[in-house]
């Protein structure tokens, strides 16, 4: 059986200490992902690619789920944007 942790986990490498310290056998990352998907990655994404990703995003949610109301999407696109000055 596996034993996984969850909760509050910000990127990689906060899940992967979390894990370690805890002794589990992974870690999931979830809220921290919303509009973020490099904390995945480890590393940061700039202001250029995040804005890029915001609209890929915009245009595929449109693209395949058209006939849903765009606000489902806007929580996803609202995290792309965090953290801007």
């Amino acid at each position: 059986m596996l034993v996984l942790g969850n909760g509050d986990l910000a990127d990689r490498a906060d899940a992967v200490a979390r894990a370690a310290s805890r002794r589990l056998d992974g870690a999931l990352i979830g809220r921290a992902t919303v509009g973020n998907p490099w904390a995945l990655s480890g590393r940061p994404a700039g202001t250029a690619e995040r804005l890029r990703a915001a609209i890929e995003h915009a245009e595929e949610f449109e693209q395949t789920r058209g006939g849903r109301p765009f606000v489902a999407v806007r929580r996803h696109l609202h995290g792309y944007c965090r953290g801007f000055e």
